[in-house]
């Protein structure tokens, strides 16, 4: 008797390959696309070769009603380790890494490394990206999210870079696969919030200023040199889990730290000892380990001090 749902699955692949050019590939395994190194499978990964063929497979998968998640860089990204009826797509194509310099604004496609963007812009001359040295993931992803990281003063200082303080104007697709450009006032861009969660960013314009190189290579140097020291490289981690609370002085890696919480574990999932805000995968941690310490630190920084902290990370899991 024939397996109708393999079937399905078989003539599904069939449609997609007949207009869908770049790489597709069937349940793909998640984990080696997450900077924490943990994920199951999503039942296809594609990567576009250009715009028509993310429009085209954009389209398509809105007609099944396949949900569609976008994958940057991987990092500030937790997904299940089951199995997620759902569509992957990464813009990974060298079409969505061009990188180019036109006076003093940068465009950067979606797919560009915010390493990439740094060394770029450092060797033109430019200046605005040093305070991105050191922060993993895509252009894409951190413009989603405004990235942004305490200014070089005191540790105190509520001096703040963000991506939203360089940004010029975004280019974006929507779901039903239309092309818009948008100006930095209609982002609504937030502590690590924007309005473009619900599009596929495709690129951006970035508007920086001629500065000395030995100023450029300073601050970089500086804002290199101040990761290594406050947060966790040695392990793999998906960066700080939680938002800092609106309603507290305290940060959230100080509320978790405070309440004795630095290296307690469940599991592989441990409790940075560098940084309290960090959850790190020593080995085999799970999907479900990691939620249980997240709500583990919830529950104690409420416990202490009546503070609910909300997740930075983005989750990706079944709900049904």
């Amino acid at each position: 008797m024939v397996n109708m749902k393999i079937l399905k699955e078989i003539d599904l692949e069939k449609k997609i390959k007949e207009f869908f050019k770049g790489t597709m590939q069937v349940n793909a395994p998640l984990k080696a696309y997450t900077s924490i190194k943990i994920g199951g499978t999503a039942k296809f990964l594609f990567i576009p070769c250009d715009i028509d063929d993310l429009s085209n497979l954009v389209n398509f998968l809105n007609s099944l009603s396949i949900p569609i998640f976008i994958i940057g860089g991987g990092s500030n990204l937790l997904i299940s380790d089951e199995h997620l009826e759902a569509a992957v797509v990464k813009l990974d194509a060298a079409f969505f890494n061009k990188i180019y310099r036109d006076g003093n604004t940068v465009f950067c496609g979606a797919g560009v490394l915010i390493a990439k963007l740094v060394e770029f812009t450092k060797n033109e001359g430019l200046s605005g990206c040093e305070f991105l040295a050191g922060i993993p993931g895509t252009v894409g992803g951190a413009l989603v999210m405004n990235a942004g990281v305490r200014g070089l003063g005191s540790s105190k200082s509520k001096e703040f870079h963000w991506m939203a303080d360089i940004l010029k104007k975004v280019q974006f697709m929507d779901k039903e696969g239309n092309l818009f450009w948008q100006e930095k006032e209609k982002c609504e861009f937030g502590y690590r919030h924007s309005n473009l969660k619900e599009n596929i960013i495709l690129g951006a314009c970035f508007k920086l200023k001629p500065e000395a190189e030995q100023n450029i290579k300073h601050n970089f140097k500086k804002f290199i040199e101040r990761k290594r020291m406050s947060q966790e490289l040695s392990r793999p981690n998906a960066g700080c889990m939680f938002k800092n609370p609106e309603d507290s002085p305290l940060t959230a890696g100080e509320l978790i730290d405070r309440c004795q919480l630095k290296g307690r574990a469940i599991g592989d999932a441990q409790i940075s000892s560098i940084h309290a805000n960090f959850i790190i995968n020593c080995g085999r941690a799970s999907f479900q380990q990691v939620k249980a310490l997240m709500q583990m630190i919830k529950d104690k920084v409420y416990t202490e001090y009546s503070v609910r902290l909300k997740e930075e990370v983005e989750i990706w899991e079944k709900t049904v």
